[in-house]
């Protein structure tokens, strides 16, 4: 399998859901670190450099919709998948940012070969 050098940030207070996501990726060559909550996410973004984001939009403290908001103020070269268990939400707040993916992919993931394949492209 073909060794990808990016970073991948994971945003995901569900660490069963987060953990799981991290060892789908590493079987991808993609180097991943995990952030529980937007603040600690935010943290990791002024330490290291990543090309992608995993977010949920449903997070303890800053909300997921936040989180890209302030990210890519802080970085507009990122790009965002969120990944969600509600199926409501206004996406009109972050419309703006058009390095948001423009697929949602929904909890529990049942296409992970949708999700890898929208990963692999925006890391190109």
């Amino acid at each position: 399998m073909k060794n990808i050098e990016e970073k991948i940030l994971i945003v995901e207070d569900e660490m069963a859901m987060s953990e799981t996501l991290e060892l789908l990726l590493e079987d991808y060559g993609l180097e991943c670190e995990i952030a529980t909550t937007g603040e600690e996410g935010l943290q990791l973004l002024k330490k290291k450099k990543f090309k992608v984001v995993l977010v949920d939009l449903r997070l303890p403290g800053m909300n997921g919709l936040q989180f890209i908001q302030r990210a890519h103020e802080m970085n507009p070269e990122i790009s965002f998948i969120i990944i969600t268990g509600s199926i409501e939400f206004d996406k009109k707040e972050i419309a703006h940012i058009d390095k948001v993916s423009k697929r949602i992919f929904y909890k529990p993931v049942s296409n992970v070969s949708d999700l890898i394949e929208e990963i692999l492209f925006l890391l190109e």
